[in-house]
């Protein structure tokens, strides 16, 4: 799955409507949203580098301007290297797809060879164009000030199943044993933790939903965010795995 797919792949997850791209409908049919249990877990990420694959990153239009945009302050603020931005910016292209009748341009820049040693794989492997060892057990992205929508993502995940139920939760990728990654998870022990968590969730979320707009793509995310937004730290289990969004079904035409 390219970046691109993995772009229309969070937003098709969360549409109201089908998507036409270049002729091509996607929709997931929806009678429920739910949040799962790990949705408010500690992510306990150690910067392993182990999901940073080769591919090639892609943007959408307000994403480019950030990317034209962004200051130097930016970088010092994450202790980035700010020139790297010089041959990142220079080396986007842009590709245009057809989505719902409208001509969107997305930026891309294309994979170029980097391979590194990966503790959790134990060999080398091809990794993304902009990760960088720092002999210190961690691997960094060099142009995370400007990191895409698909990179932001993990690890917070949605699942679709039995055709009618999609689940957000904070988890590892499915074929984690491919990607060789150790993260554990944990619950929030206090308020000012879970606050902090629930925050990071919902900025998540509006990005998906700003991406949506973007393209033109009616989203259930507003519905989703106003219910997060009320759910306390002393009993948030008790709002979690229910109905997120009230859906109204129709029958014969009409909507009860």
């Amino acid at each position: 799955m390219d970046n691109i797919s993995k772009i229309l792949h969070y937003v098709t997850m969360v549409a109201k409507e089908p998507i036409d791209v270049d002729g091509k409908t996607l929709f997931k049919n929806k009678e429920h949203i739910k949040l799962q249990r790990s949705f408010f877990y500690v992510d306990g990420c150690n910067q392993c580098g182990a999901c940073c694959i080769a591919e090639s990153n892609v943007y959408t239009p307000k994403e480019y301007l950030h990317i034209m945009n962004c200051t130097e302050q930016e970088f010092i603020d994450e202790d980035l290297d700010y020139s790297v931005m010089e041959k990142f910016r220079s080396g986007i292209r842009e590709e245009v797809h057809a989505i719902n009748g409208k001509e969107v341009p997305f930026y891309i820049y294309d994979k170029e060879p980097n391979e590194m040693f990966i503790p959790n794989k134990n060999r080398v492997v091809p990794r993304c164009t902009w990760l960088k060892d720092y002999q210190d057990g961690r691997y960094r992205c060099t142009i995370h000030p400007v990191v895409s929508m698909t990179c932001d993502m993990p690890h917070l995940r949605f699942t679709y199943s039995n055709n009618t139920t999609v689940s957000v939760g904070t988890q590892q990728y499915g074929r984690n044993w491919a990607l060789g990654c150790k993260v554990e998870f944990s619950e929030p022990q206090t308020e000012e933790h879970f606050n902090q968590i629930k925050e990071s969730r919902m900025k998540k979320l509006r990005r998906i939903d700003d991406v949506s707009q973007e393209l033109g793509v009616e989203t259930w995310v507003p519905e989703m965010l106003e219910y997060i937004k009320k759910i306390p730290f002393e009993n948030h289990q008790d709002f979690l795995q229910k109905d997120v969004v009230v859906f109204h079904k129709k029958f014969f035409g009409r909507v009860i």
